[in-house]
């Protein structure tokens, strides 16, 4: 389950590196073209970089809202499991003390 969790992880910063490497690409091709300035670039680049960690932030939260869920529901099943295993051990024994 962690390694799954590592691969989307892992996934997710390689997607932001190639959007960011991507705009940085087209942004320098504007300054190039004149479309835009140095400076205009340099804020561009500086509000995309925001947005993109604002943006990973928010999925690892909701990541981590996940698997907290998960793990809570998988401790709860162990819980239900081991009950149900002391319920049917009590009517053994209570059959045997009947």
């Amino acid at each position: 389950m962690i390694d799954i969790i590592k691969k989307v992880l892992y996934a997710g910063i390689g997607i932001f590196a190639l959007s960011e490497e991507k705009a940085k690409e087209i942004i320098n091709e504007l300054v190039k073209q004149g479309e835009i300035t140095s400076a205009d670039a340099e804020k561009l680049l500086n509000d995309m970089k925001s947005k993109l960690a604002e943006a990973g932030k928010t999925t690892e939260d909701k990541i981590l809202s996940k698997l907290k869920e998960y793990l809570n529901i998988t401790d709860l099943e162990k819980r239900i499991t081991k009950l149900e295993k002391e319920i049917e051990m009590l009517k053994t024994e209570d059959y045997k003390n009947y």
